[in-house]
Parts: structure tokens; sequence; C-alpha cells
């Protein structure tokens, strides 16, 4: 059973590194979407609310400041860049979370 164990912890370890090699590639949504996929493989309900929290809380977060940045008056160029670096810490913000999760509790 332990082979299991270490298989499963193995996957989840490799998605947050996956997660992480995106970010660095700037490849931030996909990058979010494959941590949001570990939710498949938690099975205890008091993470998995933990989770659900931190999703709707940096989801709406994300929503409203690229709502903000598109209502400014400002040139293309900066809203562009204004974006891009929100999305870029929403995806940290996703890593930095998993990663926290996976240390403080049995996640395989």
């Amino acid at each position: 059973m332990g082979g299991i164990h270490r298989m499963s912890k193995e996957f989840v370890d490799n998605e947050i590194d996956e997660a992480h090699h995106l970010i660095k590639q700037g490849a931030y949504e996909q990058a979010v979407n494959n941590l949001k996929d570990l939710k498949m493989r938690i099975h205890e309900q008091t993470v998995l609310d933990e989770i659900k929290t931190f999703e709707e809380e940096h989801d709406t977060k994300l929503q409203q400041r690229l709502k903000n940045i598109e209502g400014n008056n400002e040139d293309p160029l900066r809203k562009q860049n204004d974006g891009a670096e929100q999305v870029s810490k929403y995806a940290r913000a996703y890593l930095s979370f998993y990663d926290k999760l996976r240390k403080e509790h049995e996640i395989y």
C-alpha cells in the first residue's frame, strides 16, 4: 500500500511542480486550471471547503481587478500590462496556496 501512497503523492507533487513551470513560462491560466484539477484527488471535506473558499475569494478578486483595469481610461498597452500582472499574481497565489495545502495536509 505504501507504493500507491508514494505514487499518488508524487503525482500531486509533480502537478504542483508543473504548474510552477507553466507560471515561469507565462502560461498562467493553464497553471491555475491544472491546480484546480487537483481537487479531483482530494476527498477530505474540510480541505475541499478550504479550497472552495480560497477559489471563490481569489476568482472574484481577479475579476474585479480586471474589470477595474478595463474601466480605467488608460492606454491599451498599459491596460494589457496591468491585466497580465494581475493574472500573474493570481496564478502565483494559487501556486502558493496549493503548495501550502500540500504541506499542511496529506494530499495524495
